[in-house]
């Protein structure tokens, strides 16, 4: 007796697929030497697809029916030097806010994993004056950046003076006000 190892599909996202014969061989072909009732044992198996704005976490498996299913992805994945998305939660599951998340597939399942796309915002100013705002910051948000008005300067009599932000990037970061 031999049954096909190919899955049996139900639908596109719904499939069987062969395990073992109830009298414990795995192999296709089986030759039955007593009378009895043999049956093929199947896996029931659902496909979860794992949509992302990030490509590298853009996947789709078949999972077990009803069978908890550990998923997990970075907190940050990197694209380039200065932009990174940085994890912010699951669309589904028993632990969405979490990087690592456990799913329960009882249906072909779409499952969106949704990130906050940041940019490194370094600044560069003359040696000893502190500059605050550097970081990572969401794309889009508005990042407050400040430096002293006056700082003494090497020599005495003398002070440097805050002119004007400038993007040193290309094509420019839009500074709506920056002189102050």
């Amino acid at each position: 007796v031999c049954i096909l190892r190919t899955p049996y599909y139900a639908s596109e996202g719904e499939r069987w697929t062969f395990e073992r014969w109830s009298h414990g061989p795995a192999d296709e072909c089986v030759t039955l030497a007593t009378p009895g009732t043999y049956r093929a044992v199947l896996n029931h198996e659902l496909l979860l697809q794992i949509k992302s704005a990030v490509n590298s976490e853009q996947r789709s498996l078949w999972a077990p029916f009803g069978v908890p299913l550990a998923l997990e992805v970075p907190a940050s994945v990197n694209e380039g030097e200065s932009t990174r998305y940085r994890f912010s939660r699951w669309s589904e599951g028993h632990t969405p806010f979490l990087t690592n998340n456990v799913i329960l597939p009882f249906k072909p399942s779409i499952v969106e994993v949704t990130w906050v796309k940041e940019h490194l915002v370094t600044l560069q100013g003359p040696e000893g004056v502190s500059l605050q705002g550097r970081g990572w910051h969401a794309e889009g948000a508005d990042v407050a950046v400040q430096a002293v008005d006056t700082v003494p300067a090497q020599s005495s009599g003398e002070r440097l003076k805050f002119a004007v932000w400038e993007s040193l990037e290309h094509p420019p970061a839009v500074l709506p006000n920056a002189k102050n």
